[in-house]
């Protein structure tokens, strides 16, 4: 699925919607390729799997915000703390 994304974001203008439909639309097609999640849960996984990639990729934060329609940096900062390995490396240091 991330290559079908990756295709329409290269092939899209700049400053031009990804995708021409509207929200409920959008939620619907997530809806019946994903059963069970939501479009919350999609951009949540997409976001942590670019922060766990974003060092040495040539990819910033603001590149991050852009591609999800993220605003503010503490909401992408909220995101990545909610990655397995730092959930792991903060319980023992809890431990």
């Amino acid at each position: 699925m991330s290559e079908a994304v990756k295709e329409v974001w290269q092939r899209t203008r700049k400053s031009r919607k990804l995708f021409l439909f509207s929200d409920k639309t959008g939620y619907r097609i997530m809806k019946k390729l994903f059963p069970g999640k939501t479009p919350h849960w999609l951009r949540h996984n997409r976001i942590t799997k670019l922060h766990k990639k974003i060092d040495g990729k040539g990819v910033s934060l603001d590149d991050v915000k852009s591609f999800t329609g993220i605003k503010s940096d503490s909401t992408l900062q909220r995101y990545g703390m909610k990655t397995k390995e730092v959930i792991h490396r903060v319980a023992q240091v809890l431990d």
